[in-house]
């Protein structure tokens, strides 16, 4: 199979923001629903527990 540079790209960008936020879970979900917040695109279907907040 092909390398797909779209696919490369995303697998990139995707990399960089799980690095930016410590590779940790819980503050890669609020970054989601933050920028869920700006779009009508639904990324998550549910919220993480506060008792995990960071």
């Amino acid at each position: 199979m092909r390398d797909d540079p779209v696919i490369k790209r995303i697998r990139e960008v995707r990399s960089r923001i799980s690095e930016e936020h410590g590779h940790d879970t819980t503050r890669l979900i609020r970054h989601y629903q933050e920028m869920e917040k700006k779009t009508v695109r639904k990324f998550f279907r549910r919220s993480i527990r506060e008792d995990r907040a960071a």
